[in-house]
């Protein structure tokens, strides 16, 4: 798999309701969580895309590595699956690599397996954790985009349900639960982020 044929796309268009701030910029370490998921895409791809929105656009801090962009007007504010169908309009690659902004436990290891069960024939690559599928943590192929587009205008705006129209690979061990782990709410960051600094 060449490098520039791998597009990063980072999702930060949520609105964090249940965090109560913008999760993007809540640090572990001293390190924001989107950096995370930049550290961790960014030895394997030949672009990073953050798909965010405009009240927090400006709070990123921008370097020639990164991009960002907004929801398609056509679909503004519907979810991840309008900011990946929006990242692959944009920008056209043979695969987009997507995380989210709330797992500042993800490495390197589970992008290289991603990327290493990328096959013909194959349209998306999502890990099994633990009995649950991953599809924020996925490999995503281009040909997909107008089904994403086709589900995104009937009102759909479930991953699953796309998962369920294309030819899915699940992949079960490719990390360990902790790379896994999201962020969505404030008893969430106590747990996993303050009680351990």
């Amino acid at each position: 798999m060449k490098r520039e044929e791998i597009i990063g796309v980072i999702l930060a268009g949520g609105q964090s309701r249940r965090f109560g701030q913008p999760k993007a910029f809540a640090k572990r370490r001293g390190v924001p969580f989107y950096q995370y998921s930049i550290e961790a895409l960014k030895p394997f791809t030949s672009k990073l895309v953050v798909v965010t929105n405009e009240d927090v656009q400006n709070q990123f801090h921008v370097d020639n590595s990164l991009t960002l962009i907004q929801d398609d007007l056509s679909f503004k504010g519907k979810g991840p699956l309008a900011g990946i169908y929006s990242a692959m309009k944009e920008f056209q690659a043979e695969w987009y690599i997507v995380l989210p902004i709330d797992v500042p436990f993800i490495n390197n290891h589970v992008i290289e397996q991603l990327i290493a069960n990328m096959d013909n024939g194959v349209e998306a690559v999502v890990p099994v954790m633990e009995g649950r599928k991953q599809p924020l943590i996925a490999a995503y192929h281009y040909s997909i985009q107008n089904k994403i587009q086709d589900i995104l205008q009937q009102g759909d705006l479930s991953l699953h349900s796309l998962l369920q129209r294309i030819n899915c690979l699940y992949v079960s061990d490719i990390g360990n639960s902790q790379s896994f782990i999201n962020i969505n709410r404030p008893e969430d960051y106590r747990l996993y982020i303050a009680s351990q600094e």
